[in-house]
């Protein structure tokens, strides 16, 4: 049953967010949606693109069919029905939507009160759709029945006792899903032209103007505010007036390029401020060589930002915001300079990080850079952090071991004085390495590195790249911050992990699942690297809010995915977050247990004897208090100790969750040598509690 609904939810969540001008089916949710994620499926635009041949190519295939071989059958079935179901959600149009406070919907403890609906418009494909859904949700839907919204007829069934209520069917070729009677009604009504759609929503429709275009596969729209009671937190971080996020992600130059709006009006305070620093050019990424898989670069005033961060802790908590003023003080006091006036107050507002292998190799080749506004006022400070750090760490203790300790030794590169750390006596493979040259202050894990960046390499500067040029021209604004990564040259010198890693991964396996899978499941490297290209992605501010734009070869981009698709992922966990939380639970009372069980054995050890009592172990300081408080009750009192005879039998249950006390019908126990299981409270479970008791009063 859990896969068969985790199967359900991912199917949803990937058909909505997995063409056209125009955001998808906008015109077939309701006007009260909140939430909307339109997807446009197959078209001739989107065909052409690397993610819709990559996800019809027969190496996709492979990889699906590896996945599958490491399943269980039971699990392999559903799989199967799922990726099948996903193959004909992806190819036809599709939107996801929420609507907050429809009457009769369940109350939900995140967010107030919500519903969700899915359309997919199935076209010829709904008597094969109809028929895999079915087999998927065989079980749930046993307990079915049947329901009459309007003049539609609806299958409604419960995928978890303690969730809502679910309504599956068809009008004409068009699958409906909907939470609730009332919005399976709305959904009817919408589409059936009775009832106002989102499209015809002003608001909807003057955010989506920021974002609308030609050959739209994918938009997003979150509108609406957190409740009342965290107004004052949105206030302390920036948020308080944002109300709006939109996003649509379009075919453009065979690529996918997305744009989302945060709508929220200037100034740009707290966590915004990350995005309202003066724009980037591509010049002022010239220390970066061309051949980066990785770039990260932003501006930012780091003086300015721990003002602000001082003014949102205060914000939120006066008292706290007293303390850590306290607390810089003592940061000062133990430096010996002022973080904020001496150190913070020399650097400039442009930071970078970047990784070359022309620079020393993949990943060690990474170095961090930063402005330094005042060179001269910064190269004093840097020399009390440097006998800072000689008085606190290198220096050898008067009691030594005689091994040679660390210490900072320096180098050149030109004539720049690189200083490092030779971490003598260690097996630390690290040298950690810094110098000031040409206005920056360079750190990595290296002098090599350091120097590297100091002296320039082969590669030439990375603003002058073909690949960087090619992914910096879709951008519409100057941006404040900006990642550039070059995934094809960083899948292709990552290829080989993998494939080392098969035997591995396979030998874990067992039975079929381990035959299933041989050394050639992953495709060769030309199959799927024709798929890829660098990607970027930027942010940028005005007065009306926030743009994050992104463009790449198979992935729709990083904001845009990350925040339309993570809202839609959460969506569709709403329905089963119940029982989500309660599998949490379970799994924390099973480490409770399991923490229990391991006080005893410590006590046994130290007096060969079982304890009296749990109360023994928090006396002796094994235990705290709060490792008997329940997460399901919230309360001490419903773990139950039984004081069999010794410790060791494993067949015998030492501690369990009472459920009398928590009500439900799974408990965690510990058994008598320490394993623990979540066990279902039925008949066989009630018999081996009183078999234990048994044997705790001397009885066989």
């Amino acid at each position: 049953m859990k896969r068969t609904v985790t199967i359900l939810c991912l199917l949803i969540t990937l058909s909505a967010g997995t063409a056209l001008a125009g955001p998808p089916l906008a015109d077939r949710v309701p006007a009260e949606s909140i939430l909307y994620a339109g997807w446009a499926g197959s078209n001739e635009a989107f065909d052409k693109t690397a993610l819709a041949k990559l996800a019809a190519s027969p190496e996709a295939g492979q990889l699906i069919e590896a996945i599958l071989h490491k399943l269980d059958p039971d699990e392999r079935r559903e799989a199967t029905l799922f990726f099948d179901l996903l193959r004909i959600a992806f190819r036809h149009r599709a939107a996801l939507c929420a609507v907050q406070g429809a009457p009769g919907g369940p109350e939900l403890a995140i967010f107030g009160r919500f519903q969700f609906a899915l359309r997919v418009e199935l076209a010829g494909d709904r008597k094969v759709f109809a028929a895999k859904l079915d087999a998927l949700l065989q079980k749930p839907m046993q307990a079915a029945r049947d329901v009459t919204v309007g003049k539609q007829k609806f299958r409604a069934f419960r995928p978890a006792k303690d969730g809502p209520t679910i309504l599956v069917g068809y009008l004409g070729d068009t699958f409906i899903l909907a939470l609730g009677e009332a919005l399976a009604g709305m959904m009817v009504e919408t589409g059936a032209g009775r009832h106002k759609s989102l499209l015809t929503d002003p608001a909807f429709a003057a955010a989506y103007r920021q974002v609308d275009g030609p050959n739209t596969q994918l938009a997003t729209y979150v509108h609406g505010k957190s409740p009342s009671n965290y107004d004052a937190l949105r206030e302390a971080l920036g948020a308080g007036k944002l109300t709006t996020m939109v996003s649509a992600t379009r075919v453009v130059d065979g690529g996918l390029y997305s744009r989302m709006r945060v709508l929220t009006p200037a100034p740009h305070r707290g966590l915004l401020m990350l995005a309202a620093g003066e724009p980037i050019a591509p010049e002022d990424l010239a220390a970066a060589p061309g051949d980066s898989d990785f770039v990260a670069a932003w501006k930012l005033d780091p003086a300015k930002a721990l003002d602000e961060v001082q003014r949102v802790v205060t914000a939120i908590d006066p008292a706290k915001g007293k303390a850590f003023g306290a607390e810089l003080e003592e940061i000062d006091r133990q430096l010996g300079f002022s973080l904020r006036d001496e150190l913070l107050a020399c650097l400039g507002d442009q930071w970078m990080l970047v990784s070359a292998p022309s620079l020393g190799g993949m990943f060690t080749g990474t170095a961090f850079m930063v402005q330094v506004k005042d060179q001269v006022a910064f190269l004093g400070v840097q020399a009390k952090i440097e006998q800072l750090i000689r008085r606190r760490w290198l220096d050898p203790p008067a009691d030594g071991d005689g091994r040679p300790a660390p210490t900072l030794r320096t180098t050149t590169a030109g004539n720049t004085k690189i200083t490092y750390v030779h971490l003598a006596g260690t097996q630390v493979p690290l040298a950690p390495a810094w110098a000031v040259h040409d206005g920056k202050l360079i750190i990595a894990g290296w002098p090599q590195v350091v120097s590297a960046v100091i002296t320039g390499t082969r590669e030439g500067p990375l603003h002058e790249s073909e690949d960087f040029r090619a992914a910096w021209k879709h951008l519409a604004a100057p941006p404040s911050a900006v990642l550039y990564e070059n995934s094809p040259k960083i899948v292709r010198r990552l290829y080989g992990l993998p494939m080392m890693a098969a035997p591995i991964f396979t030998a874990g396996l067992r039975g079929s699942s381990a035959s299933g899978i041989g050394a050639d499941w992953l495709p060769t490297l030309a199959t799927f690297e024709k798929y890829l290209r660098p990607s970027i992605l930027a942010v940028s501010s005005d007065a009306e809010g926030i743009t994050l734009e992104s463009y790449g070869s198979v992935s729709p981009g990083g904001p845009v995915a990350l925040v339309g698709g993570t809202t839609a992922a959460v969506a569709i966990a709403v329905p089963i977050l119940a029982r989500l939380r309660a599998q949490a639970r379970d799994a924390v009372n099973k480490v409770k247990v399991n923490g229990i069980g391991k006080a005893i054995a410590l006590h046994v050890a130290m007096h060969n004897k079982m304890p009296a009592s749990l109360e023994v172990l928090v006396t002796e300081g094994s235990l705290a208090e709060e490792s008997f408080i329940n997460p399901h009750t919230g309360k001490a009192g419903s773990f139950v100790y039984i004081r069999l005879p010794d410790w060791g039998r494993g067949n015998l249950i030492l501690i369990y969750e009472d459920p009398n006390v928590t009500g439900r019908s799974r408990a965690a126990v510990a058994f008598g040598d320490g394993h623990t299981e979540t066990m279902e409270v039925n008949e066989a479970f009630w018999k081996l509690v009183a078999r234990s008791r048994a044997a705790a009063e001397g009885k066989r």
